[in-house]
């Protein structure tokens, strides 16, 4: 029960997910271990994608706007 319940929750995360930006669906990623590593700071994440922390947080913002009015 437990795996199937857990199984649906994955597939909906990443349905929502797939509705993002390809950079907004990587920082959400890897902020909050989407991506089966251990969640990474708003630092460690912009650091690893590249970008400056400030871009970071701005796209995670946009991302998680999006995803609150369901257009993610």
């Amino acid at each position: 029960m437990e795996d199937t319940a857990y199984f649906q929750l994955r597939t909906r995360v990443e349905e929502l997910l797939s509705g993002l930006e390809e950079v907004e669906r990587e920082i959400l990623k890897r902020r909050f271990g989407l991506d089966g590593r251990k969640a990474m700071s708003l630092e460690e994440t912009a650091r690893d994608m590249g970008l400056d922390p400030e871009e970071a947080a701005a796209r995670e913002r946009e991302a998680m706007c999006a995803l609150r009015n369901g257009k993610g």
